[in-house]
């Protein structure tokens, strides 16, 4: 469904481009209404073609909800809410359980906030962190086996 202020896309939502993989369920994209051009006054100009602005000059706000995942480079986020904002570059993930994973470890939490322009991640609410073991430097203490039995003290 189009109209001129935006577009809804619904069932096995999948969208991609080179920053960023989205699944969902359903995909709303408010896109801004398009200036006025004068042609008269710039006739020397070489034509616009549609598709050379950014998507951030098109697009105000996107909503993805039901079952979101979104895949970066540098990070896994899955939650029942997603919104962006163009104007403040800022994404926002919600849900009763909302998981957010890296190549250090795992969060859970019920708010993620992504602030893309300052590249800062905000979690909001109760959260539970599980860092990986290889996040942290290598400790010169003795390595046991996995199914060793605890030490004991003579």
């Amino acid at each position: 469904m189009a109209t001129p202020t935006n577009v809804v896309w619904r069932k096995n939502v999948r969208a991609a481009d080179a920053q960023i993989y989205l699944e969902c369920q359903e995909l709303t994209a408010w896109r801004r209404a398009k200036p006025a051009t004068n042609v008269a006054a710039n006739a020397d100009a070489p034509p616009r073609i549609e598709g050379t602005e950014t998507n951030r000059n098109r697009i105000e706000s996107i909503v993805a909800e039901h079952d979101v995942l979104i895949i970066t480079p540098e990070i896994q986020v899955m939650g029942d809410r997603a919104m962006y904002t163009a104007s403040n570059d800022v994404l926002r993930v919600s849900g009763v359980l909302v998981i957010v994973a890296d190549a250090h470890g795992s969060t859970l939490c019920t708010n993620f906030v992504f602030d893309r322009t300052a590249n800062v991640i905000t979690i909001e609410g109760p959260q539970a962190t599980v860092l990986r073991e290889s996040s942290f430097s290598s400790t010169n203490a003795v390595r046991r086996a996995t199914n060793a039995p605890p030490r004991r003290k003579p």
